[in-house]
């Protein structure tokens, strides 16, 4: 009967932690297998320990959404949107997309300049990108600092259909993950 026990203690343990992909004992977050509906597809440690991790959510192979946690080895980053690390990272960010276009990872890449509909706790940045292959995406870079880290999210949106809710669900549960307020 012991036996039996311990079998099923483990079983069961397992289970409930299954639904976290990713557990980070240093900054606290865990990131579950599902959120807002939109299902994890992909998980990365990075070797250089500065650079962090990601996981990549998708829905229905069109609606991508990567989060990219790390310190970059910059030591302390206040929390929130106005530490200078970080509006260097976003710009960082930024570029990096416009430097795909001329590498011809894209055709074309326009900034698109629109307001950040994904609240304010968040800096943002939005792009019309026309891909390699001539199909048409939304993509948007938000970023903030939380708990030492710089927390970088890239959305690709080639869905027809509108889904501007189905991501600012994700994003309010995001908020919840990293306890951002």
């Amino acid at each position: 009967m012991p036996r039996l026990f311990f079998i099923l203690t483990i079983f069961l343990s397992v289970n409930l932690n299954a639904k976290d992909v990713y557990r980070n004992g240093q900054t606290s977050f865990n990131f579950p297998q599902s959120i807002a509906g939109i299902k994890v597809s992909g998980t990365k440690r990075f070797p250089d320990p500065r650079m962090g991790y990601a996981l990549r959510y998708q829905f229905q192979n069109k609606l991508l959404i990567t989060i990219v946690v790390y310190n970059g080895g910059v030591g302390k980053i206040k929390n929130g949107l106005n530490d200078p690390k970080l509006l260097q990272q976003m710009r960082n960010s930024t570029n990096a997309i416009h430097y795909a276009a001329k590498a011809r990872k894209y055709r074309s890449v326009k900034a698109t300049n629109e307001p950040s509909k994904w609240g304010p706790l968040f800096l943002s940045s939005s792009f019309s990108i026309i891909g390699a292959n001539g199909a048409t995406q939304k993509d948007y870079v938000l970023m903030r600092a939380q708990n030492n880290q710089f927390i970088k999210i890239r959305i690709s949106n080639a869905l027809k259909a509108p889904v501007d809710a189905k991501i600012k669900g994700f994003i309010s549960e995001l908020i919840k993950i990293i306890g951002a307020t």
